[in-house]
């Protein structure tokens, strides 16, 4: 899980352009030339430093439970992710028509992994589990006596 949450801070690295250039992520997002933002409408600054905000708020939250993981942690922080990735990701969904097929794939399969991402930390852990089980069949007394 851990490994997840290291991938995703790169991933929130790079979309911090939005919060510290919100012009240049207006232009250039994913990489200069793209312009997957300013083709689905006119530029908005303050919409821009907003995105830019909550990913940086995202990536605070994601970095301390990396740091500190318990599952509860794990699975609120995957919840969180969840809520934004889904409404970002059906937001998308329903405008791809601005873009060619290539774009509309890169658009659809870069929030997919987002959404995998926060699916992935709001499951349980099976192998978490199985040992909570196992410990706790062991820490009960045997009911089974000969006399």
């Amino acid at each position: 899980m851990c490994e997840l949450l290291l991938d995703h801070h790169r991933c929130c690295l790079e979309r911090q352009q939005s919060r510290a250039f919100p012009l240049s992520f207006y232009n250039d997002f994913p990489v200069a030339g793209w312009h997957w933002v300013s083709l689905l409408g006119p530029y908005n600054e303050r919409l821009m430093r907003d995105y830019g905000a909550t990913n940086l708020a995202l990536l605070v939250l994601t970095v301390w439970v990396w740091r500190r993981p318990t599952a509860e942690k794990l699975c609120m922080t995957g919840s969180a992710w969840l809520v934004y990735a889904v409404v970002h990701f059906l937001w998308h969904l329903l405008h791809l028509e601005v873009f060619t097929t290539l774009h509309k794939v890169g658009n659809v399969v870069s929030l997919a992994l987002i959404l995998g991402f926060a699916v992935a930390l709001v499951l349980p852990d099976r192998a978490d589990e199985n040992r909570a089980t196992a410990e706790a069949s062991a820490a009960a007394p045997s009911r089974n006596t000969t006399r």
